[in-house]
């Protein structure tokens, strides 16, 4: 399946909790304080009620998880390096991820496609967030070698559409639940820039149907 770096929205990676999470986490803890002084105001001695963030957190999860690229576990490199800055216009910026350059560079990860709220025979979503550019991106061949199964997708990084600009795009493909799935991107000869190179910034599992 060829997938076009334009179909798919920008999904950035994020560490845990999110900003939905940290205003949760908020509101729990400022109504447990309250609480508290009411009762020493009151002079019950009784203890508080727990924190019930599992129940209370289970209605604001969001059936989303990321991985961002120093997190992933890299089975095999080939080819790739992981960088962590890039120099834009004589700038030098914070932009980490895994990155190649040639055609047959091959990259191999483990990531988990488990997701706890869904039935264990419905699939799950496996978005690879990566950098798509006006110029010297390539095509990656994504499929799934281990662990689990997917549809597999051909990823064209190139967007000649984007003047002078460098955009995060998310590529998705349906992958069966598994605790150890095996990933690989290995870069094809063919590219609609004349050059090869290819970078990946995260994966996202989330449950299918959402994003």
């Amino acid at each position: 399946m060829d997938l076009n770096a334009s179909k798919r929205p920008n999904m950035p990676c994020s560490h845990n909790p999110s900003p939905l999470g940290q205003r949760f986490i908020g509101d729990v803890l400022v109504s447990a304080l309250l609480a508290s002084q009411q009762a020493a105001r009151s002079g019950d001695n009784a203890a508080p009620p727990p924190l019930a963030f599992a129940d209370a957190g289970a209605a604001v999860q969001a059936p989303r998880r990321c991985t961002d690229a120093d997190q992933l576990v890299v089975l095999r490199s080939e080819g790739w390096q992981y960088v962590e800055t890039e120099t834009v216009r004589n700038v030098t910026l914070p932009k980490p991820g895994w990155a190649a350059t040639a055609a047959g560079d091959v990259l191999e990860f483990e990531i988990s496609t488990r997701m706890h709220r869904a039935p264990a025979e419905a699939n799950a979503t496996l978005v690879l967030q990566f950098l798509a550019s006006y110029e010297h991106m390539g095509v990656a061949r994504a499929r799934c070698v281990a662990g689990c199964s997917c549809d597999g997708a051909d990823v064209d990084a190139h967007d000649a559409a984007a003047e002078h600009a460098s955009t995060q795009r998310g590529a998705a493909m349906a992958v069966t639940q598994a605790q150890r799935c095996r990933v690989q991107l290995a870069v094809l000869a063919a590219t609609s820039s004349g050059e090869h190179r290819w970078k990946l910034l995260g994966a996202t599992v989330e449950q299918e149907g959402t994003g």
